[in-house]
């Protein structure tokens, strides 16, 4: 899943959702996408991270400043 784009493998842990919330299949198959998108899962959730931390906004004086975690934390994203 390495060469895929943040939205192909979005779209792929939205197929192993649906997949898993139905009843027709077996327990193998089920842990199987289960592992799949949990690695998704941490694959986005880091994509999304290091993204917010490339992350740059204009503040209120016009000054344009970096984004940072400590500042993430006082305000919704």
């Amino acid at each position: 899943m390495e060469n895929k784009t943040f939205e192909e493998k979005l779209a792929r842990l939205e197929e192993i959702v649906k997949a898993l919330e139905k009843d027709s299949l077996t327990l193998k198959e089920s842990i199987s996408l289960y592992q799949e998108g949990k690695t998704l899962s941490q694959d986005l959730n880091k994509e999304l991270n290091d993204s917010m931390n490339k992350l740059s906004f204009i503040v209120e004086d016009g000054e344009v400043k970096t984004y940072s975690e400590e500042e993430s934390q006082d305000k919704d994203i």
